[in-house]
């Protein structure tokens, strides 16, 4: 009898003991496979803007390349940047400038490191999130944040104006480079088949040639609208992105033309949670070195 009871305890905590890993392994698996978190912070409303432009360590950047546009109109207490003094406009595309240069850009702007930044663009989104990038590259991405909807939300809600230009001192704006979000050529051919790739180009520009493997998504597919400029959803940018093979478990590369677009893919994708890389020179340097390409509609 007691041999038995002892059997039976022995064959009752082996049991336990199968089942409790089968669950631990199933809740790692869970883990894994589990949809990143939103990064929320990296996006602030026009409400949320409003209510803070008075806030000393909040600075508002007007992201351009005509400063006759910032100076027609932008939000009270807007600085302008000039969209050329962070990017190198020299074959084969528009690539990041020395780390010096675009320190130096931020200094003269009288952002400093305990500042928090919020970014829009006069007309193209793409230019907002290219100064993200620049910020997150240097560093500053964690302080940095773009307005969702742009100064065309703002407009729309009929929110002021100014053509004042904010008088502003210089600001000590420490470099502290982030390579790691910056692909390079030779990482991104040696990245094909094992990576998700997401082409942000317009889908006929995907179809003249891209990098085999990659997804299309044109930037403009995260937007609810081109009138209105705001992200979509989270949970709709997640099955667009889930749709275009992002992943956890894989390095994911974005490109485009020359930068700006992917830069755009680059900061909706981090907003999402995951860990991407923005390959600068996109397709420019891609087709400049000959590099194979797909034709079509097809991935590979």
């Amino acid at each position: 009898m007691l041999k038995r009871v002892a059997l039976a305890m022995m064959v009752l905590a082996l049991t336990l003991t199968t089942s409790a890993v089968a669950q631990e392994k199933k809740a790692a698996k869970a883990e894994k496979t589990a949809a990143p978190k939103v990064r929320s912070e990296m996006l602030v409303s026009t409400e949320w803007l409003a209510q803070h432009l008075n806030d000393p360590n909040v600075i508002v950047v007007h992201v351009g390349g005509s400063k006759a546009d910032y100076e027609g109109g932008h939000i009270p207490g807007a600085r302008w940047l000039d969209i050329g003094t962070i990017v190198r406009n020299e074959p084969p595309g528009s690539e990041l400038p020395t780390n010096e240069n675009i320190g130096k850009a931020f200094t003269d702007l009288g952002i400093g490191d305990k500042a928090r930044v919020i970014l829009y663009a006069n007309d193209w989104q793409p230019q907002a999130a290219r100064a993200y990038f620049t910020l997150d590259y240097v560093g500053h991405g964690d302080r940095a944040a773009l307005l969702d909807g742009g100064i065309e939300k703002w407009l729309i809600e009929k929110r002021p104006l100014s053509t004042e230009t904010p008088k502003f001192e210089k600001a000590e704006f420490t470099v502290k480079p982030n390579p790691g979000i910056l692909a390079t050529r030779d990482q991104v051919e040696s990245l094909v088949g094992k990576a998700t790739m997401i082409d942000a180009r317009p889908l006929s520009r995907y179809r003249t040639g891209h990098i085999a493997g990659a997804s299309p998504l044109f930037w403009e597919k995260n937007l609810v609208s081109d009138a209105m400029p705001m992200l979509s959803k989270p949970d709709e940018l997640r099955k667009k992105l889930e749709a275009a093979g992002m992943t956890t478990s894989q390095p994911a590369v974005m490109y485009c033309e020359t930068g700006w677009q992917s830069s755009f893919a680059y900061f909706v994708t981090k907003y999402m949670g995951y860990d991407p890389i923005n390959y600068d020179g996109s397709m420019s340097d891609w087709k400049a070195q000959k590099k194979p390409m797909v034709k079509g509609d097809a991935k590979q």
